[in-house]
């Protein structure tokens, strides 16, 4: 199965011609904008499409448009990554469900900092859901790589470190909490020992996506499985070292908007 299913999400029929023209026009609506903006997202949209589009709804937003019928929703988003190019491909996506988001962002690599601040920004704006879209290069594992009790506990402080910040979360917001599993990178330390070598950097990262599991079930935080999407695509093609290197991506910038596709109402 070629990737360009899932870059060009060729589920979704094709933009026409005429989207830049509509998003234009969509600023001088006086109703149902709600509807056209839906209208705009139900196409397979790349990149700058999506931002396109949000750009169009913040305007429309500052300017105390009705957005209606779509749901208002706010998310909050923290990361130990750059994340300003997921957050207007979220804002996008979601219209084309039905919803109105409006996209908060913490500050970079101050997840802790600002789930426990009662006056953060995150928690000033009462979200609805707190999106952690947290890497494996935001945790402590790489320093325990080649040592198997330095891994095993790498994994319970992660694991205690994802705790501690959705207490914080329930304690100043009580909003849904959303986890991400971690995608591995694609080299290895011990090739095919790495799976059941503690030590490992994949052995570590399959325990604490486990324990990702084992902490929402019985709750009302749900997890979005980014090893999946990794998986799906290719670990090879997912990362993008250079990416990471000069901006702190997390992952190749073209599949934006297939990530941002996984997140959908219901």
């Amino acid at each position: 199965m070629s990737n360009r299913l899932f870059v060009g999400l060729e589920w979704l029929p094709k933009p026409t011609e005429a989207f830049n023209s509509r998003c234009k026009a969509a600023l001088d609506l006086r109703a149902d904008v709600g509807r056209e903006l839906r209208s705009l997202a139900t196409s397979a949209l790349d990149q700058t499409q999506l931002m396109r589009l949000a750009g169009t709804i913040d305007k429309l937003r500052s300017s105390g448009a009705s957005l209606k019928p779509l749901t208002p929703f706010r998310l909050a988003l923290l990361s130990n990554c750059t994340i300003d190019f997921i957050a207007p491909a979220l804002v996008a996506t979601a219209v084309r469900h039905g919803i109105s988001l409006e996209v908060i962002k913490g500050g970079y690599d101050q997840v802790l900092q600002d789930v426990l601040a009662p006056d953060s920004i995150i928690n000033r704006s009462a979200p609805d859901a707190v999106l952690l879209a947290i890497d494996y290069m935001g945790l402590p594992l790489r320093s325990a790589v080649g040592n198997e009790r330095n891994g095993r506990d790498a994994v319970d402080t992660s694991l205690n470190y994802l705790h501690s910040v959705r207490e914080g979360i329930r304690r100043n917001s009580n909003a849904v909490c959303i986890f991400q599993t971690l995608s591995a990178p694609p080299e290895t330390l011990f090739g095919n020992m790495d799976g059941i070598y503690s030590g490992s950097l994949r052995r570590m990262i399959d325990d604490i996506n486990t324990g990702i599991a084992k902490l929402v079930q019985g709750s009302t935080d749900v997890v979005v499985d980014v090893a999946h999407l990794a998986s799906i695509i290719g670990l090879g093609e997912w990362h993008s070292p250079r990416e990471w290197d000069t901006a702190k991506v997390p992952f190749s910038d073209a599949f934006v908007p297939f990530y941002a596709a996984q997140f959908r109402s219901g």
